[in-house]
Order: structure tokens, then C-alpha cells, then sequence
């Protein structure tokens, strides 16, 4: 996202737009005004800087992926708002999260409404097997690739071994059939899951070339904190890991 708005800015990443993550910190004190954050990020820096001294504004995006973070980030905010005295913006946004509830939250708080664009989607449903599920999901996406008009494939898996697994079979599925002298399209792949450097993660959103297919085997990071453009497809293994 920081990357985005930079080229959109027309100025250099960590300057006046920048980012900070866990292990990674691209900001410059002096020179950045807009600054993309975690949620774990902010916390930290709400427990070093209560009163957050260093923002007039802070934007909580998709308020509605909930998580312990989240919700302590929600409460400590509040209280810095209220030292501040105005001096200080929140604003939270939301594609389901029950607004009324929210609202009261945040002192009664005006609620704006942005209509958005909706696309039709055809949902499928394949039986698996949890042991299965990710040669399953491998298998899916190559029929798709092998099959299907243009658009990328984003597969859902439920942790980064998985992905990196996913990755390799694919690719050698698929230069097995290449060996076997099978018409094979051109395509890219790319694993995608929140452990990984800003610097990796780059290879899910580099734009694919005409006549490729880009298959992108992710964790819910692609689901909650990241956007996929080109996405055409999308597989669910129909599996998650939580902790208990």
C-alpha cells in the first residue's frame, strides 16, 4: 500500500509516504507524512506514546477483521482522542462492522456512507480431505490454468509451509507435464503469508505479463490485510488455523 500511494505521490518510498512492520521500518522522521502500519506496530507505539504526539490523524482500516491487537488498539486510541481534545482524528472504517455499535463507541460519532461496486461470483464446491487439502487445491488451480479464460489464481492454505509446498508442487506438476511434451501456458508463481519481507511479498502484486497467469498460493493475510489485483479466481482450501 505505501508503495502505491508513494508512485501515486510521485515521491520516494520512506520519504514523505513510508511504512512500518515488525523487523522493517521505512519512515524518515523528518520527511514522512503518511505512514502504513500494522496493528501490532501501533500498539507498541500507543503503549512508548500514549497521547500518539506524533499523528493529528490516525485511520483504522478494515475495523471489522477483529483481533487482540485490534481491539486494544481500539480502546487506547479512544483514550488518546480523548487527551488530545480535537487535536487528534480517528477515523475507522468498515466494509460489515455494525456502524450503530461503533459509533457509540467513539462518543457518538458521525457515520459516513461510500457505496461500493459488487461483481457476480459463481461458487463452487469440491469435497476434501484435511490431508489433502493443499494437493487438492494445487490440482484445482492447474485445471483452472489449463482450462479456463485469462485471470490470476489466488489459493487460500492455512500457514507458510503450506504455500512454500504448494509452490513446489505445482511448479514440478506442471514441468512434468512440459517433459511429457504437453502445450503447458506461460505462468508466474508466488507464495504470499505474513512472515515474509515487504521485499518478497512484491512478487504476488508484480504485474503479469500478457498472455500469463499468475497463481498465488496465500495465507488469510491476501484475505484481511492485502489486496490481489487481477484475481479472476479464487480456491478456499475450506480450512484455518486458530489458536485455541
Amino acid at each position: 500500500m505505501a508503495k502505491r500511494v508513494s508512485f501515486e505521490r510521485s515521491c520516494r518510498l520512506g520519504e514523505q509516504v513510508g511504512y512500518s512492520i515488525r523487523f522493517d521500518d521505512k519512515t524518515d522522521a523528518a520527511l514522512t507524512q503518511i505512514k502504513y502500519a500494522t496493528d501490532g506496530v501501533m500498539v507498541r507505539e500507543c503503549l512508548q506514546d500514549p497521547d500518539l504526539s506524533k499523528y493529528s490523524v490516525v485511520v483504522l482500516d478494515e475495523a471489522h477483521e477483529r483481533s487482540l491487537n485490534t481491539d486494544i488498539l481500539f480502546a487506547l486510541v479512544k483514550q488518546a482522542v480523548l487527551r488530545r481534545r480535537g487535536t487528534l482524528r480517528l477515523v475507522v472504517t468498515s466494509a460489515t462492522l455494525k456502524t450503530e455499535q461503533l459509533a457509540a463507541y467513539y462518543f457518538d460519532c458521525p457515520v459516513l456512507s461510500v457505496s461500493g461496486r459488487c461483481f457476480p461470483v459463481t461458487i463452487m464446491f469440491k469435497e476434501s480431505s484435511r490431508d489433502k487439502k493443499m494437493e487438492n487445491a494445487v490440482g484445482a488451480a492447474i485445471r483452472i490454468h489449463l482450462h479456463e479464460p485469462a485471470g490470476d489464481i489466488l489459493v487460500f492454505l492455512t500457514g507458510f509451509e503450506e504455500c512454500e509446498q504448494a509452490v513446489k508442487t505445482c511448479y514440478s506438476k506442471l514441468q512434468e507435464m512440459v517433459d511429457e511434451g504437453k502445450e503447458v501456458p506461460p505462468m508466474m508463481l508466488a507464495a504470499l503469508y505474513g512472515a515474509q519481507s515487504a521485499e518478497q511479498q512484491q512478487n504476488a502484486f508484480i504485474k503479469t505479463p500478457e498472455g500469463c497467469r499468475k497463481i498465488i498460493f496465500a495465507t488469510n493475510i491476501a484475505e484481511t490485510s492485502l489486496t490481489v489485483d487481477n484475481v479472476g479466481y479464487v480456491i478456499d482450501c475450506g480450512f484455518v488455523k486458530q489458536n485455541q
